[in-house]
Order: C-alpha cells, then structure tokens, then sequence
C-alpha cells in the first residue's frame, strides 16, 4: 500500500512543479512586455503557454484519475495475491498439523535421543511459519486494517511448544545423568549437581501439570522422577 501512497504522491508532485514552471514562464514573458501578437495569436509563445496554463488543471485532474484507476487495479492485484498467500498458509497448516502429530504419540522415555532431533526440526519449521503468519499479518492490516487470526496455526504452535519443551527438558537431564554416572566423584561440582536437581524437579512438576491428562507423559514424568 505503501508503493501505491509514494507513486500517487510523485506524480501529484511532477505535474505541481510542471504547473509552477509553465506559470514562472508564462509571468516572466507577460513582465517582459511582449508584442501584442506574441500574447493574441495562436502562433506567439505567450499564447501557447497561456493556453497551456489554462489545459493544466484538466490534464492534473485526468492523470490522477488515471493513477488512481491504475492504483486502484494494483490494489485489487495486491489482494488477490495476499489472499492466494493465505490460503496457502492455511493449506500448509492443515498438512504441517497432520505430520506433528507423530510428536504427541511419543511416550517411550529411552526413545528421547531420536525424538530429540525430530522434535528441533518441526521447531525450525514452525518458526519459519511464525515469520511467514507474521509478514501476512502486517500486510493485511497495511492494506485492510484488519487482522487475520489464523487459527490453526495457533493452536499447533499452542501444542507444539508443551511438547517441545517436554523433550528438550527431559533430554537435558537425562544428559546430566549420564554425564554424571561417566565423570568421577572429585570432578563433580556437588552445588551444581544440587541446583540443576532442584531446577529439575520444579520442571517435572510444571510439567506434570501441563500433561496431566495425558497418561503417556505421566508415565514418563514418573519415571524421571
């Protein structure tokens, strides 16, 4: 809309400076005192640059008409392209929520190695498309003044980051366990051991309440505890 605005106000500007320059000369010759048949004759300089300043506020009246015309079929165009981008969107979505759901089946504590690296993938993708709703969103709003909600997309990003931080935060401790089953007694930093076990236990229990209708995670959560 912005491009529609700029080249709207150009032209205004190149026909104003035109009108001023015709109106400079045609005041300049007339304080010159031409000869009468330079200003009464169809042939004189004056006369044309008379008749010219008098076609001016037509012509200025006609190219706006004209750029608005143009603007306005731009505009449908913007439109129909930014519709077309959203449904594609919204297309993308309903696929997108289809293969996440492979996600919330996971209920296997000693599958969280494999699960890692899926789950950070669908975490890249879902961040593209938060740029992409987001580039939609401001330009329906710069062209309609509207907001799309994109409802789906919500909803899968609502679900998605419970389980991506589920997996995440299990991996981690499950990390920190093995770390420090491998490393000997003298190189563990006992108050970091405690204060991650701490922090550790606040998460289950945060997640515990997140999932708590779901009978697979609880498992898990159990099992962590």
């Amino acid at each position: 809309m912005d491009v529609y605005k700029n080249n709207l106000v150009q032209e205004q500007i190149k026909l104003q400076k035109d009108l001023l320059q015709n109106r400079k000369c045609f005041f300049f010759l007339v304080n010159n005192d031409p000869p009468l048949e330079d200003i009464f004759t169809e042939e004189g300089t004056t006369w044309r640059l008379i008749s010219e300043l008098h076609k001016w506020p037509s012509r200025v009246n006609d190219e706006l008409e004209a750029a608005e015309q143009r603007h306005f079929t731009d505009r449908e165009n913007i439109e129909e392209k930014l519709t077309e981008r959203k449904e594609a969107f919204e297309k993308n979505c309903i696929y997108l929520d289809k293969r996440i759901k492979e996600v919330y089946s996971w209920s296997e504590l000693n599958q969280h190695k494999f699960n890692l690296p899926k789950i950070e993938e669908y975490a890249v993708e879902i961040k593209l498309k938060e740029d992409e709703k987001e580039k939609l969103i401001r330009e329906e709003q710069a062209l309609t003044g509207t907001r799309p909600e994109f409802t789906l997309f919500n909803e899968i990003t609502r679900k998605f980051d419970a389980h991506y931080e589920l997996w995440t935060k299990i991996s981690g401790m499950m990390n920190n366990k093995q770390k420090w089953n491998e490393c000997s007694m003298k190189d563990i930093e006992v108050d970091q051991v405690e204060l991650t076990i701490k922090e550790s236990l606040k998460t289950l229990q945060k997640l515990q309440k997140t999932f708590a209708t779901d009978e697979g995670i609880q498992k898990i959560l159990t099992q962590m505890s």
